[in-house]
């Protein structure tokens, strides 16, 4: 980004060399800030629509109806959307767009059996889900982590955002037994 001179205005224009577009935001000359505006070395942000990060461990989206239902019901409203996921069926791709929807998808290397498997499954999903969710966050931005159970344990990773960073979180409680 670059600023564009306007000789005609006492403004100049945040001009994106890489594409050739001005996005016509005015900046003041004399380096006033206008109320509500963000300035880092010279250029004003504009700021973006706040973001959902919605994890979910036991399927892949958008084959989890509930959850593709949610993610698209809020990117409707205006919000950016990121999913954190498992790979499953047709859907391998560790990253993808879909409906404007930012997918993160992990691998899950068994399906569990057992006190053990289940063990090895969940702290296996954790670890990928919370590097996941940094990933989210660096390549998106997220405001509120919606966690979808099961597992219950998705808590420590909304837990981080929350008591670190200030995000909001919603503990999304899909079945009715634990």
């Amino acid at each position: 980004f670059g600023r564009k001179s306007d000789s005609a205005s006492h403004f100049d224009t945040t001009y994106c060399y890489c594409c050739s577009i001005g996005s016509n935001l005015p900046l003041p000359i004399t380096g006033k800030l206008r109320p509500g505006a963000f300035v880092w070395v010279g250029v004003e942000f504009v700021s973006r629509a706040p973001g959902i990060l919605i994890i979910v461990e036991n399927l892949t989206v958008p084959l989890d109806r509930r959850v593709w239902t949610e993610a698209r019901a809020l990117h409707d409203a205006g919000y950016t959307v990121s999913v954190v996921c498992p790979t499953g069926g047709k859907y391998t791709a560790s990253y993808e767009v879909l409906e404007g929807i930012h997918v993160f998808r992990h691998p899950m290397p068994f399906e569990a059996d057992g006190a053990l498997g289940y063990a090895l499954e969940y702290s296996w999903a954790l670890a990928w889900e919370f590097a996941l969710s940094i990933k989210a966050y660096f390549k998106v931005g997220f405001d509120v982590v919606q966690a979808c159970n099961p597992p219950d344990l998705l808590f420590l990773i909304g837990g981080f955002w929350k008591y670190l960073f200030g995000k909001r979180f919603v503990f999304d409680h899909h079945d009715i037994n634990p």
